[in-house]
Order: C-alpha cells, then sequence, then structure tokens
C-alpha cells in the first residue's frame, strides 16, 4: 500500500496531475467495468489490483492507461483483433459502459484503487484467468487466489 501511495505522490508532482490522474482512473474504471462488472465486488478489486500489480512490475507498461491497451499489432502498427492483455479492448465491439450505475461504481473503485485506499486481495497478482480456461502461462507462476471463477498468479522473484 505504501508503494502505492508513493507513486500516487509521484503522479501528484507532474504539472498534468488532475489530467493524468482522471485518466488513469478512467481507464482502469473501464477495465474494471469491462472485465469484472459480472463478478461480486471482490472480483472488480481484484482485476484493479491486477491492473495496478502490473503498473508496478516492470515487465509491462508504466502507466495504467499503457497496461490496459497493450495490445500486439501487425506490422503497421495496427491492434491485432483478440490479441490484447485484456480481451475486451480489442474484441471489436464497441467500449460504451451503458450501466450508468456499474459505471458510476467503477469510476469510484478505480479511484479508491489508485488512491491505495483498497488492499490487494490478489497477493501482488499480474495475471488471472476463467476457470474455464487452462492458458499456458499458467504453468510457469504461481497461483495465489481464487475469487469467483478466476484464478489469479503472480510471478515469483
Amino acid at each position: 500500500m505504501l508503494k502505492s501511495i508513493t507513486v500516487f505522490l509521484l503522479l501528484l508532482s507532474a504539472k498534468t496531475v488532475l489530467a493524468d490522474t482522471s485518466k488513469e482512473i478512467e481507464c482502469l474504471a473501464k477495465n474494471i467495468y469491462f472485465e469484472a462488472r459480472n463478478q461480486p465486488i471482490r472480483g472488480q478489486i481484484a482485476v484493479g489490483n491486477v491492473t495496478i500489480n502490473r503498473v508496478k512490475d516492470s515487465r509491462f507498461p508504466n502507466s495504467v492507461c499503457k497496461v490496459v491497451t497493450q495490445a500486439k499489432k501487425d506490422k503497421n502498427n495496427n491492434i491485432i483483433l483478440n490479441k490484447c492483455q485484456f480481451s475486451w479492448y480489442c474484441d471489436g465491439i464497441k467500449d460504451t459502459m451503458l450501466n450508468k450505475e456499474v459505471k458510476e461504481f467503477s469510476f469510484k473503485l478505480a479511484k479508491a484503487l489508485i488512491l491505495g485506499q483498497i488492499s490487494d486481495v490478489t497477493h501482488n497478482s499480474t495475471h488471472y484467468h476463467s476457470k474455464k480456461v487452462k492458458p499456458y502461462w499458467s504453468n510457469y507462476l504461481s497461483k495465489t487466489v481464487t475469487i469467483e471463477d478466476h484464478h489469479f498468479y503472480r510471478w515469483e522473484k
């Protein structure tokens, strides 16, 4: 949690703090909404935790927005359909947050997560998947927790 606060304080020192922070909150809110709106609150928190844990991990981009929009691209720098870190981002479906109540909650949750006001329920996980699938990478990471119908994992250092 202290590291989250430190990261946020570093954001505060930037000239464009309001724009940067609000954009990061928006990106995280969208990720929570599209990845976990059908999950209980703990599952939504977990998706937010994974996103933030990736920002903290040097193997991933250094901002929430860059983590959320991370995707494989073709030789012309176009995003390849269904080849994103978070499936909703490049599934070909318009990204409109239609449920106003869930959208508002996603924004509140995203802000609290970025401010470090909510503990990490995933134990520093950077990956997760549905119980319905078994991605190849799950063999190389350590499972930390199962929340509802998702398994969460982290790299062991």
